[in-house]
């Protein structure tokens, strides 16, 4: 039967324990990063990086890092990732003054809202969770961290449907309606059944997604190597050597001990094209850049006094991508340029 009164800490670690309990791969690292962002929406990736090695374990990450969390996540189109992070802050803090009023019409039009991206609720969740962690028992708080999208949105399922029936059961209590028990227990078990349902096809969606993304990361993994720091970047290599051909035969005839290589990069060129590998930018190219703009390069320079601080740099790599399937492979290196340079 449906208790009555105001929800405890237990009741949410025994939602969140269970909830847990059915998943079995573990996404603390994942859910570390997006715990940090919800508590810092505007923070660069590479402050998140920061705090991120303060905190975790073993290899640490750079801005990069954070950055390929976010695409995995769907999380990569900065204005819509901060948007998100501080709605779901603002719903966050809605869920815990309900929980502490015992009211659940604070939360009136909040699930309406829950479907804005695939990654909402887990943000609500990662954003509840500094204010449940001197609360819920260790091993919940744990439990929390490990949960994947879906789970999580299962979990924050559960806790909003304990408040709305909760919530019911002290609105039959003010109207007399106490031998109204039992309609409380089957919309209860109603709003399970909705949600195993919702979870089915959360899983169904999620696997799919993933088969794909699986797919699409190995191939991107793949050709990544070629542009890797342990081979000596490959891809720029190449552009590299094709510029100093075109320098040569303007010089004269290519000496024929070359022209096997000449031949060699032509076709390694063809092959990048064929996989439909396109630079971002051109060599030389040069840029001014915002610290805000920032997290789609590697920059080298001095930096940046503040958001709004503006560099002229110069672009030392250019940076490569799957154009079709618009996947980064590696991120342009730019330089920051000396004044003198710029004049």
């Amino acid at each position: 039967m449906v208790q009555s009164g105001q929800i405890t800490m237990q009741e949410l670690a025994q939602i969140i324990v269970e909830t847990s309990s059915k998943q079995r791969k573990e996404f603390q690292d994942e859910n570390l990063v997006l715990r940090l962002c919800c508590e810092e929406p505007d923070a660069q990736p590479r402050v998140i990086a920061e705090r991120y090695n303060q905190l975790a374990k073993g290899a640490p990450k750079n801005g990069n890092d954070i950055i390929r969390v976010f695409r995995r996540c769907k999380l990569d189109r900065i204005s819509e990732r901060i948007s998100l992070l501080k709605k779901g802050r603002a719903i966050s803090q809605q869920i815990l003054e309900a929980l502490e009023a015992n009211d659940a019409a604070i939360l009136d039009g909040v699930s309406s809202e829950l479907d804005a991206h695939v990654q909402f609720r887990r943000i609500i969740l990662l954003s509840l969770a500094p204010a449940w962690k001197s609360s819920l028992p260790s091993n919940a708080y744990q439990n929390l961290l490990r949960l994947n999208r879906d789970f999580a949105g299962e979990c924050l399922d559960a806790i909003l449907d304990l408040i709305a029936v909760r919530g019911k059961t002290k609105a039959n209590r003010q109207g007399h309606l106490d031998a109204e028990a039992y309609e409380d227990e089957i919309f209860r078990l109603n709003n399970a059944l909705t949600r195993a349902n919702n979870l089915v096809t959360r899983l169904q969606d999620s696997y799919e997604e993933q088969m794909l993304e699986m797919r699409a990361e190995e191939e991107a993994r793949m050709i990544s190597m070629l542009n890797s720091e342990k081979y000596g970047y490959i891809l720029d290599l190449l552009v590299s050597a094709q510029n100093g051909f075109r320098l040569l035969r303007k010089k004269g005839p290519i000496p024929f001990e070359i022209k096997s290589v000449q031949s060699l990069v032509r076709r390694l060129m063809e092959f990048v094209e064929d996989c439909d590998v396109v630079p971002i930018l051109e060599i030389g190219e040069r840029l001014s850049v915002r610290a805000n703009e920032i997290d789609g390069y590697l920059y080298d320079g001095t930096p940046f006094a503040s958001s709004d601080d503006t560099k002229q740099v110069e672009v030392i790599s250019p940076g490569w991508k799957v154009f079709e399937k618009d996947i980064v492979i590696s991120y342009p290196r730019v330089k920051e340029l000396e004044k003198e340079a710029i004049r």
